[in-house]
């Protein structure tokens, strides 16, 4: 099992994030979580990634509690967080290699070209963080997850800001990494790239799963998760 939640429950001060969470996530697996802003999807993934480590109940990833693994640890996952964390002074470029040299990874200036190319990135390479936009800023996160090979992914919005055929690629992409074993856990909005990618979705509202299947057929998704997460009623605006 590469990643387990048990009863997992994330408390902000008054504020519930997150209640008795269970969640599994094999070899070649991607379990997805869905639902409105503020659900809780991005805190568990902050505690599955270490970055939070207040919670209760169990989890584990790749057999360790992500808030107190070794730094051996970090060399096996990959983490897109929900806040970039990218440098302003360096470019896109210099981030992975910079990445490169911190994980030591063998062939790095060869990784580097080939997520650069993919990621359609080659172009803007030389570009500093500060100047590039939000989906190249994105795709430069989203290479440094990779970058090392992780066995598993833990992807906050990797769809967020891209352009229809980065999506497409992106998309693409995790779904070969499936096939070669790695497992992921991913939030995201984009219902019709989650139907293709997820092998579980757990729709989430209020800290709360509302609903979970696997096997997700095209368009169920979109009906169950309108049937759960109504869209606000328009008021009249008359001062419009």
């Amino acid at each position: 099992m590469l990643i387990s939640c048990k009863s997992v429950g994330i408390q902000y001060g008054d504020f519930r994030a997150l209640a008795e969470l269970d969640l599994e996530v094999r070899e070649g697996e991607a379990a997805v979580l869905v639902g409105p802003n503020g659900a809780g999807k991005s805190s568990l993934l902050k505690v599955l990634s270490g970055f939070e480590t207040e919670a209760a109940g169990e989890v584990l990833v790749m057999g360790e509690h992500p808030g107190t693994a070794k730094r051996e640890w970090r060399r096996r996952i990959g983490v897109l967080p929900e806040h970039l964390g990218l440098f302003d002074a360096l470019t896109v470029e210099e981030h992975l290699r910079l990445s490169a040299d911190l994980y030591e990874v063998g062939g790095g200036g060869k990784r580097v070209k080939e997520l650069l190319g993919l990621l359609g990135l080659e172009a803007g390479r030389g570009r500093y963080a500060a100047a590039c936009s939000y989906g190249m800023r994105k795709k430069t996160a989203l290479a440094l997850a990779l970058l090392h090979g992780p066995k598993v992914l833990i992807l906050d919005e990797p769809f967020e800001g891209l352009d229809p055929a980065s999506c497409e690629t992106v998309l693409a992409l995790l779904r070969m990494l499936k096939q070669r074993g790695v497992g992921m856990i991913v939030s995201s909005h984009m219902l019709l790239h989650v139907e293709r990618l997820a092998d579980e979705v757990v729709l989430l509202d209020h800290g709360r799963v509302v609903w979970r299947k696997r096997e997700v057929k095209a368009g169920e998704l979109r009906d169950h998760y309108l049937d759960v997460v109504k869209a606000q009623a328009l008021p009249d605006l008359e001062w419009f």
